[in-house]
């Protein structure tokens, strides 16, 4: 018997029980209708079909259950994993590995084990489960979203193979993911930062700075910030122009994990002595300090009553639609009874007596046969739309793919075919990708519509909930975000609330209000506000926007802490990307200002050049070294 979930993880039921417990309950109401007719005598043929399908509704109501139990463990353990409680995310692991048999959701599992591992330096250990989650057999409920999680394992297990010096193998893994033609961006920018672990350890600066120029975007983008700090270590590295330094790490962490600087000695030791430890406060504090912003702006604002029930009323879906769809599914439900009805009529009426004593011939039974054909057209249906949901689901991905490797022009219009889809989930997925193109493209009032578009495809409870995992509370986020950028503090605010009461095992959560605290503090013109939320952000699986915004906020507000070399790269990213210029000076113009202004203002110790700035870099990189206690030059020829 499965263990009780802990009550300090808050854990509720999944918002698919409900409607899976009434699948297991209409099944076994329509087995125990068809055994009657069966046994009175009735209609045996049909009998025997209505049993079939009220089988295989508690077939599926009983694993939606199971599924949406291990869902919500693992959902929390992501959570847990983000906010650095690694020893709580694994108790969940356990107990949803407990809960659930099903091939997909065990090889997530796996992944997560390795990624807890990853992140408390062990690579072995972590080497072990991602191992296990490729080696697993193919899940046959949902090839397509299992065949993801198997990219995303073989990325895990290429870093890892590259961090622990197997060259081939980490090659192998790296194209497998390469070639795939619907892998996430996420994903793909994981296997290009182990190709880069793999050019650095082979001592290929020239072939790594071409690398690392070509997969920019990608990298930054991608990444989570614990990796996008490798690179960025990278690109320091190739600036300061010194021999790469290996960094002995200092042993096991008191923590649960080691900090920034011994974790990336372990994952990638050339970028070591490059790592800027400016940030001290753990994941937990930065997902603290996010809730303390939206709070501390609902404390500005106020959550008013009127705001509150806006928020409400924007959380429904449309009643138009949702009547529509839900008439349509009682008009097919009340033709598939009366054509039981009909059967069941025509078999209990006695076929008139033939002329000259022959035997009558039996009838052709045209009711039962309509309830056959109907069962027929029904099956095909269902079994023609499924076809239809993979072929989009397909598309999506080739999407997703598409966007990783820069053709962000034939991504979007696949996803705004994708959107349009009959497939309510993946149309509100494509709707979800293309608000953050938009956002990206500080096309905000776009981005709103396609998170309004986005929540008008789920309007049956139904596909709300089996949304409510990922694709709901994204897009709820997403639009949270805008209202915030958009000034309207209080909806933003609300938003926010009602999030975190009715999706508490939201994964991104706390990312969620740490991005939405930095927005309401940039549009109050708050910089030290800004600068607080950033502490801590290194655990946060934030994007490199919001990343940047948070280092903008800390140099505007204390530059002679943060340096001359982090200004200089601060003033190289908005140089080099006019794009995320944009974003910032639409997100929090204040900042930029404040950022922009550092010139004018004497920093103690600023040097005031590049050339300074560079000598600057490879004097930490000696002291760094230094204070390693050892030095060791890497191999300058190809491995």
């Amino acid at each position: 018997m499965a263990r009780e979930i802990p009550a300090r993880f808050g854990i509720t039921t999944h918002a698919t029980r409900r409607s899976a417990t009434r699948k297991v309950v209409f099944g076994v109401v329509g087995f125990l209708y068809g055994a009657a007719m069966y046994w009175i005598g009735v209609a045996p043929e049909l009998c025997a079909v209505l049993a079939s399908l009220s089988l295989f509704l508690i077939w599926v109501g009983l694993k939606r259950r199971s599924q949406g139990s291990a869902l919500m463990l693992v959902n929390r353990s992501a959570s847990l994993i983000f906010a650095g409680q690694l020893a709580d995310a694994e108790e969940l692991l356990t107990l949803a590995e407990e809960r659930t048999k099903e091939t997909m959701y065990l090889r997530v599992i796996d992944i997560h084990r390795a990624t807890v591992a990853m992140r408390r330096g062990d690579l072995e250990a972590a080497l072990v489960h991602a191992e296990r989650a490729v080696g697993r057999t193919k899940s046959d409920v949902s090839p397509d979203q299992d065949q993801g999680y198997l990219l995303g394992a073989l990325a895990l297990r290429g870093l890892l193979r590259a961090s622990t010096g197997e060259r081939e193998g980490a090659l192998a893994d790296i194209e497998r993911v390469r070639k795939s033609r619907m892998v996430t961006p996420e994903v793909l920018a994981r296997a290009e930062l182990a190709a880069a672990v793999l050019l650095e350890r082979g001592g290929e600066r020239a072939s790594l700075k071409a690398h690392l120029l070509e997969k920019r975007a990608l990298l930054l983008e991608h990444t989570h910030p614990r990796e996008r700090a490798i690179m960025r270590a990278y690109q320091r590295m190739l600036q300061a122009g010194v021999t790469s330094i290996y960094r002995e790490s200092g042993g096991k962490a008191e923590g649960e994990e080691p900090p920034l600087v011994d974790w990336v000695a372990r994952i990638a030791p050339g970028a070591a002595a490059f790592v800027r430890t400016a940030r001290t406060a753990g994941a937990g504090a930065g997902a603290e300090a996010g809730t303390a912003g939206v709070a501390g702006a609902a404390e500005v604002t106020g959550i008013a009553p009127a705001a509150r029930a806006a928020a409400e009323a924007r959380g429904k879906p449309p009643r138009g639609r949702t009547m529509r769809q839900l008439v349509m599914l009682f008009a097919v439900l009340f033709g598939a009874v009366v054509a039981v009805m009909f059967g069941i009529e025509d078999l209990s009426v006695p076929s008139p007596p033939v002329p000259g004593g022959a035997q009558p011939t039996p009838d052709a039974f045209p009711g039962m046969a309509m309830a056959f054909a109907l069962c027929a057209v029904a099956m095909t249906a269902i079994v023609g739309f499924a076809m239809y949901v993979r072929a989009q689901g397909r598309k999506l991905l080739t999407a997703l793919a598409s966007l990783g490797r820069g053709d962000e022009d034939g991504a979007v219009s696949v996803l705004t075919e994708v959107g349009s889809a009959r497939a309510p989930l993946i149309a509100a997925q494509a709707h979800l990708t293309l608000a953050g193109v938009k956002e990206r493209h500080t096309e905000l009032e776009a981005a709103l519509q396609h998170c309004e578009e986005g929540l008008g495809k789920l309007t049956l409870p139904s596909w709300r909930a089996s949304a409510s995992d990922l694709i709901l509370p994204g897009l709820l986020a997403e639009r949270a975000f805008l209202f915030a950028v958009d000034g309207r503090a209080e909806d933003a605010a609300a938003e926010v609330a009602l999030l975190g009461e009715r999706f508490p095992g939201y994964a991104y959560l706390p990312t969620m209000r740490l991005r939405v605290g930095l927005a309401l503090a940039a549009q109050r013109g708050d910089v030290h506000g800004v600068a607080a939320l950033g502490e801590g952000i290194h655990e946060l699986p934030l994007s490199m926007r919001d990343e940047l915004l948070a280092d903008l906020g800390r140099a505007a507000a204390r530059p002679e802490v943060v340096g001359a070399v982090e200004i200089a790269r601060l003033k190289a990213e908005l140089r080099d990307d006019p794009r995320t210029e944009r974003w910032v000076a639409r997100v929090a113009p204040a900042v930029l200002k404040a950022f922009s202004r550092i010139d004018e203002v004497r920093v103690e110790g600023e040097a005031g050049t590049a050339a300074e700035a560079e000598a600057e870099a490879a004097a930490e990189a000696e002291a760094a070294a230094e204070r390693a206690g050892r030095r060791q030059v890497s191999p300058l020829s190809p491995a």
